[in-house]
Formats: C-alpha cells, structure tokens, sequence
C-alpha cells in the first residue's frame, strides 16, 4: 500500500457516506456496481454511494437500516438527505460510474444483466428526481477507480485496463 492509498478510506461495495464539509478522501473501485457521487459546492454537501444490485431481493427482510448494497433503498435515503440538507438539486454536481460487464452478458437473460440493470435504475431515478448529471463513465467492459476528496469535491475516475494495475 502505497502513502497516498492509505490517505483514503475504501468504500466498499454496500457503502455509502454523506455529509457536509468532510474531511475524509474515499475510493472505490467499480465493475458492475454503480457509484453516485453528489456534491453541491455552495453547502460542501456530499454524498457518495456503491450500490450492487438495482432491487432489494423478494423475501429479503425488511428492517429500518438502509442497505447500501441495493439501489432501491440507498438513492431514495441520498435524496432524503439532499432534500433534509436543503440542498437545490439544480445546483448539484452528480457523477454517475460503473455498470462494466463482459461481452458475455449481452446473450444472457435481461434479469441476469446486472451491470445494465444497475445503470438503468440510477439513470431512471435521476431522472425522476430531475437531477442533471455531470458526468457519467458507464457500461464498457472496463473497471473504474474512484478517489472523491469528501471536502473539496474533487473526483477522479480511472479506467482499470488490466488486473494487475496497482491503486497509484
């Protein structure tokens, strides 16, 4: 691990943070799983997600703790601290990441097309929300590395071409 690795914190896949005026660096790394990173620079409000699958399994218990790892639960509970914050959704900066899968996926079922599925519910619920995105790195077959600097906003996007890259 390298000095600037350890100055980050890793979001894992199913995590999720948010706040105003942080003082952490956050990185992640994406495939199929999608990251949406908000950040209104007026307030320094920031909001940073790993979702995994776009809908909480049927039959998964339900209980009052937001899960991360489903779209379905973790970007309604962002909107409500948008919303809680006071924060006007023209003035967000949203970045919008992941959805990689192999060409392989196109022959499978459309419910087995989870890097799709995933994009699909982020674009579905921005839209609904009438946010605007800022920038967006999806689909493709490639991985991503995210560091987001959670008091400044600054975001960098990687594409991961081998296996065997190092976080540098």
């Amino acid at each position: 691990m390298t000095a600037q690795q350890s100055s980050f914190l890793n979001l894992a896949p199913g995590d999720f943070v948010y706040g105003i005026r942080g003082k952490q660096k956050y990185f992640t790394v994406l495939g199929s799983c999608i990251s949406l990173v908000l950040w209104h620079p007026a307030s320094r409000f920031y909001a940073m997600c790993h979702y995994i699958n776009p809908q909480t399994p049927p039959g998964e218990s339900s209980c009052s703790l937001v899960k991360g790892r489903y779209a379905d639960q973790v970007l309604p509970y962002l909107e409500k601290q948008v919303l809680k914050h006071q924060i006007n959704p023209a003035e967000l900066e949203l970045t919008l990441c992941g959805g990689a899968s192999s060409a392989a996926a196109d022959s499978l079922a459309r419910h087995y097309q989870i890097a799709r599925l995933n994009i699909e519910v982020a674009h579905e619920f921005i839209r609904k929300n009438q946010w605007q995105i800022k920038l967006e790195d999806t689909g493709g077959q490639l991985a991503r590395r995210l560091r987001f600097d959670s008091n400044t906003g600054e975001l960098e996007v990687v594409t991961v071409y081998t296996r065997t890259s190092s976080y540098e």
